[in-house]
């Protein structure tokens, strides 16, 4: 039988486990729509605080900026996403998030409300 210090030494692993197949889930919902789990995170960052840095946004998605600015990049190319230099200083550049962009994300938005639902389901406010 396991002691609590092992079960314990389980617990990344399980969360890692847990977090990769909610992922894996997610991404088949949004793989139609030419997202993947970074740009969806980009746009859900932008839908908050749109125009900001790509150094604020890999902050908040919890990335490295180089990675970031390439998602930014597969963004922009989707047309989901422009960049554009800052007004109070031309050599900041800003992100922001196109028409087109802002229509995929509303689309998309209530299915990861009803998404997040299905994966909690079983599980109760003391959990």
């Amino acid at each position: 039988m396991a002691t609590d210090l092992e079960n314990i030494q389980f617990i990344p692993y399980l969360m890692n486990r847990l977090t990769s197949s909610f992922n894996n889930a997610w991404l088949e919902q949004l793989r139609p729509h030419g997202l993947n789990i970074a740009r969806w995170q980009a746009l859900c960052v932008l839908s908050i605080q749109d125009g900001a840095r790509v150094g604020e946004i890999a902050e908040l998605c919890g990335t490295e900026q180089p990675v970031t600015s390439r998602v930014i990049d597969q963004l922009q190319r989707a047309g989901l996403v422009e960049r554009r230099p800052a007004e109070e200083d031309q050599r900041v550049v800003r992100v922001w998030t196109t028409e087109r962009g802002q229509a995929l994300f509303e689309i998309i938005i209530p299915r990861a409300g009803d998404f997040v639902s299905w994966a909690l389901r079983n599980f109760d406010d003391e959990d």
